[in-house]
């Protein structure tokens, strides 16, 4: 739930299998960045014209918490050998 709208669990696995899509058509140009940050922009990818951005953050954060993406501001750790 973000901002007080609850998303059904069918709508959200909608959406989280869009993210994938949508980081792909965002491309290497726009590598670093959160899919939700091109949202309503002319780089916004097509996969998310159907989407609000409460879904797609919604989706974002459950891709983070399941360690499948990662947030591009915070720099991988560094392993030690």
């Amino acid at each position: 739930m973000q901002n007080g709208i609850a998303i059904p669990t069918d709508r959200l696995l909608d959406v989280v299998n869009s993210v994938p899509a949508g980081l792909t058509e965002m491309g290497r140009v726009h590598a670093g960045m959160m899919p939700s940050s091109s949202f309503g922009t002319a780089d916004q990818p097509r996969v998310f014209c159907d989407l609000t951005g409460d879904e797609v953050i919604a989706a974002e954060r459950f891709l983070f918490r399941c360690g499948i993406l990662s947030d591009p501001r915070v720099p991988p750790s560094q392993t030690v050998e």
